[in-house]
């Protein structure tokens, strides 16, 4: 795994990934598994300032999705017990931030606890 690159430089958001307007993905883990333990689970790297506004949605088959609560792009750590999952293949982050062009900036999706692939 390799750490989060973003560098956000003279405006310029190298190593970022920006969902644009309405944007969205899905990132499958495919080495490993994010697995439900005490604590946070996951975290997503994103634009420090978190001046743009993102679904979270996690799915442990890529059909059946269970939802975080909206927050920043930069949100804290997120528990898999919160939305009742022991284990998760797919996260999926939304920009729901009206009227923005270039949309939110993720530079990762870090696992906290993981397990081998599933």
């Amino acid at each position: 795994m390799r750490p989060p690159d973003g560098d956000p430089t003279f405006g310029f958001f190298t190593g970022w990934l920006c969902l644009g307007a309405s944007g969205l993905v899905t990132l499958e883990f495919i080495d490993n598994t994010i697995i439900d333990r005490p604590g946070p689970d996951f975290c997503i790297v994103g634009d420090p300032p978190q001046d743009d506004r993102i679904l979270v949605e996690v799915s442990s088959d890529g059909n059946e999705w269970h939802a975080f609560p909206v927050g920043g792009e930069n949100p804290p750590p997120l528990d898999l017990a919160t939305v009742g999952l022991p284990f998760a293949r797919f996260v999926r982050i939304v920009d729901v931030q009206p009227g923005t062009e270039s949309g939110a900036e993720i530079d990762a999706v870090e696992a906290l606890h993981s397990g081998p692939p599933r």
